[in-house]
């Protein structure tokens, strides 16, 4: 910006003083000068007449100097040229304040399998936030990934649909099944459901690598996934028709300035302080047992031979999925 504004000076200066108008006060200032040197070489009456006249010329020459450069076109076109630069320097700055505010700061495209940058982009939110909100339908992949992540949030709270209300998840297993009929559909009803419950397996079987994680089961879901670290917010959208041909959709990055930051962290505060929720916390403390009654007392008994089943299909969609979610360097 100095270089633009010293460069238009320049311009400004050339155009106004690099021609006939220029030589005019060059001459002037010439002849006034012989003037006062002429008055000091002379005395009486005849050395004030040329110092009154060398003076008097003095001030014309640079009064007209002054009214040429506040009057002519050229300085007008100065003032012009500098308020558009102000403009557009303006106009910059409004416009990197509405994108982060409105925009988002990354896009992934829907893929088939989980998408590299998306990937490494959360990863390396994660390792540096202290706090992670999930809201979704089933949080599996999430679970795995803070379970492989060598440096994880301390507080994780996590908002999936309830098992028990098998009719939360109708939306998305319809989105999954696509043009089937009923039997596809039950399928992927039963491996939605099948998801929740290896979330909820794989929760309690990494609880103590955070200092605090809590399950929040609603019976109202939302479809999109919605993942809130300290300084950022992915949202992937399962909502968007035009997303169905992709197992993985379209994600987005929004910063924390960002209304989306701000409007999805209200809304899931909504969420955890609803009454229609079941909220339960993993302490490191808990024994399986006491987990297993904690279950049971919310609608959702297990016996051990399924949990075993559970925890073993957690640990073996784990060992598929983590290569995928984090590469090894």
């Amino acid at each position: 910006m100095a270089e633009e504004n010293s460069s238009s000076y320049v311009r400004l200066l050339r155009q106004l003083y690099f021609n006939r108008t220029g030589v005019l006060f060059l001459l002037m200032a010439i002849v006034s000068i012989l003037m006062l040197i002429e008055s000091a070489r002379t005395k009486g009456n005849i050395s004030q007449f040329w110092l009154a006249l060398g003076a008097a010329t003095v001030a014309t020459t640079g009064y007209s100097f002054v009214q040429v450069l506040l009057t002519t076109r050229q300085f007008n076109n100065f003032l012009s040229d500098s308020i558009k630069i102000d403009i557009q320097q303006a106009v910059a700055d409004t416009l990197l304040s509405l994108q982060d505010k409105y925009l988002p700061v990354a896009t992934y495209p829907g893929l088939d399998t989980p998408n590299p940058r998306f990937n490494s982009d959360l990863n390396a939110c994660l390792s540096s936030s202290a706090h992670y909100l999930f809201r979704g339908l089933s949080a599996r992949y999430a679970v795995v990934r803070l379970a492989q992540l060598p440096r994880a949030p301390r507080d994780v709270k996590i908002i999936m649909a309830d098992p028990t209300k098998p009719a939360a998840v109708d939306f998305r297993a319809r989105r999954d099944a696509g043009s089937g009929g009923d039997q596809e559909f039950n399928q992927a009803k039963k491996a939605i459901i099948d998801g929740i419950h290896m979330a909820i397996a794989g929760a309690y079987l990494n609880r103590r690598k955070f200092n605090n994680i809590e399950l929040i089961l609603t019976p109202i879901p939302h479809v999109d996934r919605v993942e809130i670290c300290d300084n950022a917010i992915f949202v992937a959208r399962f909502s968007e028709d035009e997303e169905a041909s992709s197992k993985f959709p379209s994600s987005m990055r929004f910063g924390r300035e960002s209304l989306i930051y701000q409007m999805f962290i209200q809304d899931c505060n909504n969420v955890l302080s609803s009454p229609y929720v079941t909220r339960f916390d993993l302490p490191g403390s808990l024994t399986e047992e006491g987990f297993l009654e904690k279950l049971a007392r919310i609608g959702l008994p297990i016996g051990k031979p399924e949990w075993a089943a559970m925890k073993q299909m957690f640990r073996d969609f784990q060992t598929r999925t983590s290569p995928l979610l984090i590469p090894q360097k």
